[in-house]
C-alpha cells in the first residue's frame, strides 16, 4: 500500500491519515505536510518528533526530501487529538538565512565552486550536472543577503537553474531534457485539469534598456544609453514594456536579452495542473519535476511535450493522488549575462 514514512534517526513513522509531499523547480527547497488523528490523546512527552529534527521523507519506499522538522501542531478534544507534522529540504535554511563568508567576495573562481563556499556551513552539498560557466571575475555578497539569493543572482547570469535534489543538497541544472514516468491523456490516466492561457504578461513590443561605459573596440555612436527590442507577433494589439538589463552591455547584448523576454513570457502564457492516481507513472517510476511529459489534452488545447514544474504526492479523502504542474520548455530557457566586469565594472 502507498504510504509516505517521516525518518527520524532511523524510526520511520507512517501511517499518516493526510499527506502532502511538494516538490518544484520554482522553489529550491521541498516540503511536506503530514497529519494524523488519534483516538487516545497524544504524548507530550515523545520527544521523537520534534522540531529541529533531522529527517527524511520517502514516498513509496523512495526517498525525496531530506531536511528538518519545521513545526509540529498539536490539538485535542475530550475524544481525539491530532498532530500536523510540517517540514522542509534542508536547502530552506539558504532560503531563510544569511550569506556568510570571510571574505565576502571571490575573485576567477566559478559558479559552483562559491555555491559550494556558501553552503558549506549549512552542511548542504552541491552537485553539477550542466557547464557553469567561466568563472566570475569577481562575485560579492551584497550586505544581509540571503544565502539562496546570492546563489541564484551568480546562477541568472550564467543561465543555471538551482534545485534541490531531494537528498539534502542542491543541484546546478538547466531545464530537464530527459522524459517523465509516462504520459498525461485526458481520457487514460487524467482524473482532472486546470489550465489557463494568459496574454496578461505578455507584450508586443520589449524595449531593454541599459547603460554602458564605452570600452576599447565599442564604437562610440553605440552611445552610452543603449537599447534594443523584440516583437511577440502573437500580441495583435500595441503593448510596449521597458526593462531596464540586469548588467550593462551593448545594443546586440540587449536584443539578446529582448528576444529572451518574449520567448519566456510567450512560454509561461500557458500552465496547466493535472491530477492522476497514485504516485507512480505508466513506467512504475514516481512522477518527478524537471522532466518532459507528453501532454494531450483537447480541451486545454494541449497536445505537446511540456515541462513539469511541480509534483505533490498527496493522501486524504480523494486517495492517493499525484497533482503534477506543467508549463511549456521555453519558460525556463535561460540566457547567461553579460559579466560587467566585461562592460568595464567588476560584479558586486
Amino acid at each position: 500500500m502507498a504510504d509516505v514514512e517521516l525518518i527520524i534517526d532511523g524510526t520511520a513513522f507512517g501511517g499518516w491519515e493526510s499527506i502532502g509531499v511538494n516538490r518544484s523547480i520554482e522553489t529550491i527547497s521541498g516540503a511536506f505536510d503530514l497529519a494524523v488523528t488519534e483516538k487516545s490523546p497524544f504524548d507530550p512527552t515523545d520527544r521523537r518528533i520534534r522540531t529541529g529534527a533531522p529527517c527524511s521523507v520517502a514516498v513509496d519506499g523512495e526517498t525525496v526530501i531530506t531536511g528538518y522538522v519545521d513545526e509540529i501542531d498539536v490539538s485535542e478534544n475530550a475524544t481525539t487529538s491530532s498532530v500536523t507534522i510540517r517540514g522542509r529540504d534542508r536547502a530552506a535554511d539558504l532560503v531563510d538565512c544569511a550569506a556568510v563568508h570571510k571574505p565576502a567576495e571571490w575573485l576567477k573562481r566559478t559558479l559552483d565552486a562559491i555555491a559550494r563556499d556558501i553552503c558549506a556551513p549549512f552542511g548542504i552539498s552541491v552537485s553539477v550536472s550542466t557547464d557553469v560557466g567561466k568563472p566570475f571575475p569577481r562575485f560579492s555578497i551584497n550586505q544581509g543577503e540571503k544565502a539562496f539569493a546570492a546563489i541564484e543572482r551568480m546562477c541568472r547570469q550564467r543561465a543555471v537553474l538551482p534545485v534541490s535534489n531531494g537528498r539534502g543538497g542542491i543541484e546546478l541544472t538547466r531545464a530537464g531534457t530527459g522524459r517523465a514516468a509516462g504520459s498525461l491523456v485526458r481520457g487514460d490516466n487524467v482524473i482532472g485539469a486546470s489550465g489557463q492561457n494568459s496574454d496578461r504578461g505578455r507584450f508586443s513590443e520589449i524595449i531593454v534598456r541599459g547603460d554602458n561605459e564605452l570600452q576599447p573596440g565599442w564604437k562610440p555612436e553605440a552611445g552610452t544609453e543603449p537599447e534594443n527590442r523584440a516583437t511577440d507577433p502573437a500580441v495583435g494589439r500595441y503593448r510596449p514594456l521597458i526593462v531596464i538589463a540586469e548588467a550593462q552591455g551593448d545594443a546586440a547584448n540587449f536584443a539578446e536579452r529582448a528576444r529572451w523576454e518574449a520567448s519566456t513570457r510567450a512560454g509561461r502564457a500557458t500552465a496547466a495542473s493535472f491530477t492522476v492516481a497514485g504516485w507512480r507513472g505508466a513506467s512504475g517510476e514516481l512522477w518527478r519535476p524537471n522532466r518532459l511529459v507528453r501532454v494531450e489534452h483537447p480541451v486545454l488545447g494541449i497536445n505537446r511535450d511540456m515541462l513539469i514544474t511541480t509534483v505533490n504526492y498527496s493522501k486524504g479523502e480523494r486517495g492517493t493522488l499525484t497533482e503534477i504542474s506543467v508549463a511549456r520548455p521555453e519558460a525556463y530557457a535561460l540566457i547567461e549575462l553579460k559579466d560587467t566586469e566585461e562592460a568595464g565594472l567588476w560584479q558586486g
